[in-house]
């Protein structure tokens, strides 16, 4: 296993939003009807409305920042907190493509998926 794949792992527990859809996609997507998984599907023009609405919050707070004559963000809380949200959002988008691009390559090739589901299903005799 990877360290990547290990650190996904120790942080899958963490309750985030995108943890929850990658816990709730890899629960059902094997189940899920064709009209299902086109309105899944669809959630890659949702996530492009939240990574560009995130480009505009994070520019404004950029020139709130530069902007800053009050010293606000030399203490460093307000701004790691406000980050932190940020990355939130990050990841969020995340799990909305990831769930996106699965669904979709589901629908254009559902045979291969249909072995997974299979393989998974069967118990290796060896």
């Amino acid at each position: 296993m990877s360290e990547k794949t290990n650190n996904a792992e120790s942080t899958f527990d963490v309750g985030t939003a995108s943890n929850c859809m990658y816990k709730l996609w890899e629960a059902s997507a094997d189940n899920l009807t064709r009209e299902q998984l086109k309105w899944f599907a669809s959630l890659s023009g949702l996530a492009e409305r939240q990574a560009q609405n995130l480009a505009d919050v994070v520019e404004g707070i950029g020139c709130i920042v530069a902007d800053d004559k009050t010293g606000s963000f030399d203490s460093g809380s307000p701004l790691s907190t406000l980050l932190f949200n940020i990355n939130q959002q990050i990841e969020t988008i995340s799990g909305l493509v990831h769930v996106s691009s699965n669904a979709y390559d589901r629908l254009v090739d559902p045979e291969i998926y249909e072995r997974f589901k299979k393989m998974r299903e069967t118990p290796d005799k060896a």
